[in-house]
């Protein structure tokens, strides 16, 4: 059992075998994760400051017109930010069954476990991120779901290329794990695939990788360049739910991948990762806990 510390998440388990390592991660203060992550959560989905900004300049700009009703009270700016922040995280599930938003939820939580895992844990840069980028909050992201670079601005500049799932499914491995040697295997052996993956990451990235991005993209797109590829399969498991054959054929086969593997295995303190996610999204909503 790690020891709390400041860190969100620190490695466990580290274990190399050939080109395929073996990462067990678990928070590094598992009693302070829901409000880390909500905070993780909100900053995703949301700029507060930048909101703020936008709206004490709109304010204003009313005040210029006659009328008192268009006087903005500091009141009224904090529920116009409560509602901004409302409108940009997917619906929150509230009482009955699972609607559709809470799959988004747990989804898009472990693409933000992942990108936090992978960027602090490893030298691992992403230049941008699905979900800052969707266009409707309460539907799934699309494409792969971490996209990192290590290695810029060397000879060796390395793709990583992750999928990433949550699973309480008692099996070990879970059936999660068929579906992540799909994904990886296509997007890794497709050219068509890769491709428009790298398209996405040229025009999202963010200012400081852009250049980067985008000769990684042109060069690939003249068959000058190819990328070194890791793939980076993420599981998000529960301490109740954890089996000690979770890494599945990613660890037992030596046939089907073509590329390094770097598996990490998330392990939170939950008995169900959708009560993890309802949770965290509840307080992300709490904007005076931003």
């Amino acid at each position: 059992m790690a020891e709390a510390t400041d860190a969100l998440f620190v490695m466990d388990v580290d274990t190399v075998e050939g080109d395929r390592r073996f990462v067990r991660v678990v928070p590094g203060d598992s009693a302070a994760l829901v409000d880390a992550l909500a905070a993780r959560v909100r900053t995703a989905y949301f700029d507060a400051k930048a909101a703020l900004a936008r709206l004490r300049e709109a304010a204003a700009e009313l005040t210029q017109f006659d009328g008192s009703h268009l006087i903005v009270t500091e009141a009224e700016v904090e529920e116009a930010l409560e509602d901004e922040l409302d409108a940009v995280l997917p619906a929150e599930w509230k009482k009955g069954g699972r609607p559709a938003q809470t799959a988004t939820q747990r989804s898009e939580l472990a693409e933000i476990i992942a990108t936090e895992v992978v960027t602090s844990l490893f030298s691992t840069v992403v230049p941008a991120s699905r979900i800052a980028s969707k266009e409707i909050p309460d539907q799934q992201t699309r494409g792969v779901d971490v996209l990192g670079l290590e290695h810029i601005g060397e000879p060796n500049l390395t793709l990583v290329v992750g999928e990433v799932k949550g699973s309480c499914e008692s099996a070990s491995p879970p059936g999660v794990i068929a579906d992540m040697e799909k994904k990886l295997i296509a997007v890794s052996t497709d050219r068509r695939q890769l491709l428009q993956e790298l398209i996405w990451l040229r025009d999202h990235s963010d200012d400081a990788n852009a250049r980067t991005c985008m000769i990684l993209c042109s060069g690939y797109l003249l068959r000058k360049l190819t990328p070194e590829l890791v793939l980076t399969p993420i599981l998000i498991r529960t301490s109740v739910s954890e089996g000690v054959n979770d890494y599945g054929r990613f660890r037992k086969s030596r046939a089907i991948f073509d590329f390094p593997i770097r598996f990490i295995c998330v392990i939170v303190e939950a008995q169900d990762l959708f009560d993890l996610a309802v949770a965290v999204y509840r307080k992300a909503r709490e904007l005076t806990a931003s």
